[in-house]
C-alpha cells in the first residue's frame, strides 16, 4: 500500500501546502495555532516539516527533543491536515561538524569546507551516515504510524560532489567494479594521451585541481566522476529510505529533485523513489517571450514525471511570489501564479507545494517568496493568488492519478549532457545540449501535442516518434534499442553530435555516428562551426535567451517524403554528411559545402530514421514536426489554430488552454467544451485574457 495514493483514492483532493518551519519561531505553539487558521483560509491542507530542523531536534549528540514536532502532528491531526515529514540530512547541526570534522564536504581543490550553508556533508562519511540513520530511526518509530503522515521527504535538493580521500577511495572501488582491470580503464579513458597511463589502482582518482579548475584532460575521467557523484549520493539516499521503510513500509519516499542542471542523475534514485518530486521556480517577465520560457518549465515537469515511467509527480517547491536565485526580483503579474500551477498539473502534478509557507525573519532566504509575509496577514495579493489555486483544485479532483497520453518522446540523457559539456572543441561555448533538447520539445509543446521527456533506459516501444537530439554518447546497447525501435515501425529523429563516442566518451574507430551508421545510412565526415556572435555566459537561465545572435546558413528542402518545401535558416553546427544509403532531404545553400546534404532520411525495417545535421530554428522545428506528426497520425490536443503564446495540454481528458502572454488572445474551437471551473459551455470563439487559463472538457 502507498499511503499517499490511498489518501487520494479514498478522499480525492489535491494536497496543497509548503515548507513549514515553526521551530524557527520562539513561541512555537502560538505560531502553529495562528498558521493553521491561516492555512484553512488559504486552502492549504498539508505541509513539509522538519527539512532543516536537525539542530532543534538533536541539540546534543544522542539527545532528542520532539516536543514541538509532536505539537505540530497533534494540531494537524485535529484539523484533518497532512504532513510530508523530512529527514533533516541536508543540513547538519554545528556540534557534529565541530566534533567530527570529517563529515564536512571537501571541495574540488581538496580543501575541507568549514561548517555552514547546506548540503555540505560528505556522502561517504560513515559517521554522517550513522547519525542520519539514528535520527531517521527516531522519526520513523515516532511518527511512521501517525495519521497525518503521507510522505517521507528525504534530504533536500541533493547535489554536488565531495573530493575527500574517503570519496576518492570509494571512487576507485566503483571504477574497479565497472572496468574490472586497469588495462580496460586505461583504454576507455585513453590515458596514453599526455602520459596519463595508470599502472596501479592507487594512482587512479578524481581529476586534479590545476590552475584553479578541475583538469579536463580526460573526458572519460570527468564523466565517470559525475557518474560516481550521482551514485554515491543515491546510495546515501537509499540508505535513509531503508531505515524509514523498516518502521513505516506503507509511507512512500521521495527526494525533491530540481531542474535539469545535471548535477545528479535522479534515475539512479528511481528504485527507491516511490513518487517523483520536483522543485521548480518559473521566472517570468524578465525578457520578451515568456511563453517560450514556459517550455523550459514544462520540459522539466515531463522529464521528472518520466523518471517514474509517466506516473504523476509532486511539485514539492515553487513560490507564489518572487524567488531569490535570479538577478531580477520580478513580482508575478496577476494570473501568473494560477497559470504556473495549472501548467504543473497539466504536465502531471498531483500536489502543489511552496517554499515557503511563512517568510523567515532572518538569514539567507528571509526575502524569498512565501504564502504569508512578514506582516503575517491574509490580506495580500499573494495570499489571494494561493486561494485562487485552491479554488481551482477543488474542481480538478477527477484528474488525480491520471497519466498523460503521449505518442512522441524527446530523449534527454543526463550523461550526454555531462559529456557534451566536457568536450574540448566542436564549439567551446555554444554546445547548449539542454537548450537544443528543449527546442525540439518546444515544437510539440507550442503545437499542442503531448510529448514525454525520457531517459535512454526508458521503454521506447510505446511511442510512434522518438527524438534524440545531440545523443553524443551511444553505447552498443543503446544503438541496438534504437534499431529495434525503428525496425519495428518507429520513427527516429536524431541530430548532429549524435554517436560521436561510446558510453565512456571514447570516439568510435569507424567515425561518426559510430554504431548508428547502418541505422541512419550516413557517414559524418566533419563539422563546420558558424560564428555565433555574442552571447552572455554563466547563469543557467541565459542558455535559454531566445534573443541571442547567431551566424546562419540557408538550408533548402529537397524532395522528401513529408513534402516540406522552402528555405530555412541553419546555425551554429553544420555536419558534413556523406550518403551511405540514406536520401538527402535538405541541402546547404551557402559556404563551400553548398549543395551537400544537411538532412537525411533512411528506411530501416518498418520505420524511418531522420538525421538533422545542422542546428535549426523554431520555425523549421514546428514545420518539420508538425508535418511529421500528421504523417504519423499523432493528434493535437485540440482541433484549433493555436495562436503564439497560447499553450494547450491534455491530461486525463482535461484540456488546459493557457495564455502565457500579457496580451489577450483568441482561438476558434471546433467542438463544444465545458469550463471545468464554472460548469458553463465555452464559446466556440474563445477569448483569453492576459495570463488566463481555461480548463475544459469535451461536451
Amino acid at each position: 500500500m502507498n499511503r499517499f495514493y490511498e489518501l487520494l483514492k479514498n478522499n480525492p483532493h489535491f494536497l496543497h501546502g509548503g515548507d513549514y518551519n515553526p521551530d524557527q519561531w520562539q513561541d512555537i505553539k502560538k505560531t502553529v495555532d495562528e498558521d493553521i487558521e491561516l492555512m484553512k483560509q488559504a486552502g492549504i491542507n498539508c505541509a513539509s516539516l522538519g527539512i532543516f530542523s536537525w539542530a532543534q531536534i538533536e541539540k546534543e549528540e544522542g539527545k532528542y527533543d520532539f516536543s514541538w514536532m509532536d505539537y505540530v502532528f497533534d494540531k494537524f491531526e485535529e484539523n484533518g491536515m497532512h504532513l510530508f515529514l523530512a529527514t533533516p540530512s541536508a543540513a547538519m547541526p554545528a556540534w557534529m561538524a565541530k566534533k567530527y570534522p570529517e563529515v564536512l564536504r571537501t571541495a574540488p581543490d581538496r580543501r575541507r569546507n568549514d561548517f555552514g550553508a547546506r548540503v555540505n556533508y560528505c556522502p561517504s562519511s560513515e559517521i554522517y551516515r550513522e547519525k542520519c540513520r539514528a535520527i531517521d530511526k527516531q522519526l520513523a518509530k515516532r511518527y511512521g504510524n501517525r495519521e497525518p503522515l503521507v510522505l517521507w521527504h528525504v534530504n533536500n535538493e541533493i547535489a554536488g560532489s565531495c573530493y575527500c580521500p574517503k570519496c576518492e577511495e570509494r571512487f576507485r572501488l566503483w571504477l574497479k567494479d565497472k572496468y574490472k582491470t586497469l588495462d580496460e580503464l586505461n583504454h576507455q579513458w585513453w590515458t596514453g594521451f599526455w602520459s596519463h597511463t595508470y599502472h596501479s589502482w592507487d594512482e587512479v582518482g578524481f581529476p586534479g585541481w590545476i590552475n584553479g579548475v578541475l583538469d579536463n584532460t580526460c573526458q572519460g575521467q570527468l564523466l565517470d566522476t559525475k557518474r560516481f557523484s550521482s551514485f554515491i549520493m543515491a546510495e546515501h539516499y537509499i540508505e535513509e529510505v531503508k531505515v524509514l521503510k523498516k518502521y513505516a513500509p506503507d509511507v512512500p519516499a521521495t527526494p525533491n529533485t530540481w531542474r535539469i542542471f545535471g548535477e545528479m542523475n535522479f534515475h539512479d534514485f528511481e528504485p527507491y523513489m516511490d513518487i517523483a518530486s520536483l522543485d521548480l521556480y518559473p521566472q517570468y517577465h524578465d525578457q520578451p517571450g515568456d511563453y517560450k520560457l514556459s517550455s523550459v518549465y514544462a520540459f522539466c515537469c515531463d522529464y521528472y514525471r518520466n523518471i517514474k515511467a509517466g506516473k504523476p509527480f509532486i511539485l514539492m517547491e515553487t513560490t507564489p511570489e518572487s524567488a531569490l536565485m535570479f538577478q531580477g526580483e520580478k513580482l508575478k503579474r496577476p494570473g501568473i501564479h494560477k497559470l504556473v500551477c495549472s501548467q504543473a498539473i497539466a504536465h502531471g502534478a498531483d500536489s502543489i507545494n511552496y517554499f515557503q509557507w511563512r517568510k523567515g525573519r532572518g538569514c539567507a532566504e528571509q526575502y524569498h517568496g512565501a504564502v504569508v509575509g512578514h506582516e503575517g496577514s491574509s490580506d495580500t495579493k499573494v495570499f489571494r493568488d494561493v486561494q485562487s489555486v485552491s479554488s481551482m483544485m477543488k474542481n480538478l479532483a477527477g484528474i488525480l492519478g491520471k497519466e498523460k497520453d503521449s505518442q512522441a518522446a524527446i530523449m534527454y540523457d543526463m550523461e550526454s549532457l555531462w559529456a557534451v559539456n566536457a568536450i574540448n572543441g566542436v564549439h567551446h561555448t555554444k554546445k547548449f545540449y539542454q537548450s537544443e533538447c528543449v527546442a525540439q520539445y518546444r515544437a510539440f509543446y507550442e503545437m499542442g501535442i503531448n510529448a514525454d521527456v525520457i531517459d535512454p533506459q526508458a521503454d521506447f516501444s510505446k511511442y510512434k516518434l522518438l527524438v534524440a537530439p545531440m545523443q553524443y554518447l551511444v553505447s552498443d546497447e543503446l544503438a541496438d534499442k534504437l534499431k529495434i525501435f525503428v525496425k519495428n515501425g518507429g520513427t527516429l529523429v536524431t541530430t548532429y553530435l549524435s554517436g560521436w563516442t561510446n558510453e565512456n566518451a571514447l570516439c568510435p574507430e569507424n567515425g561518426y555516428p559510430g554504431p548508428l551508421h547502418d541505422l541512419l545510412g550516413i557517414h559524418v565526415e566533419d563539422m563546420d562551426v558558424l560564428d555565433d556572435g555574442e552571447h552572455p555566459l554563466g547563469a543557467w537561465i541565459e542558455e535559454f535567451n531566445f534573443q541571442r545572435k547567431t551566424g546562419t546558413v540557408p538550408v533548402e528542402m529537397l524532395d522528401n517524403p513529408l513534402g516540406i518545401e522552402g528555405v530555412f535558416k541553419g546555425r551554429t553546427m553544420c555536419d558534413q554528411i556523406k550518403l551511405k544509403g540514406a536520401q538527402a532531404i535538405a541541402a546547404y545553400g551557402a559556404e563551400f559545402y553548398k549543395g551537400n546534404p544537411a538532412m537525411t532520411v533512411h528506411s530501416f525495417g518498418k520505420g524511418k530514421a531522420y538525421y538533422i545535421g545542422v542546428r535549426m530554428n523554431d520555425t523549421f522545428n514546428r514545420t518539420f514536426y508538425g508535418t511529421l506528426c500528421q504523417a504519423l497520425a499523432i493528434e493535437k490536443n485540440i482541433e484549433a489554430e493555436i495562436p503564439d503564446g497560447v499553450i494547450v495540454q491534455e491530461r486525463g481528458g482535461y484540456i488546459f488552454i493557457m495564455n502565457f502572454t500579457g496580451e489577450n488572445k483568441s482561438l476558434d474551437l471546433s467542438c463544444p467544451y465545458t469550463n471545468v471551473e464554472t460548469g458553463e459551455t465555452i464559446p466556440q470563439n474563445l477569448r483569453l485574457n492576459a495570463y488566463e487559463v481555461i480548463i475544459a472538457q469535451k461536451g
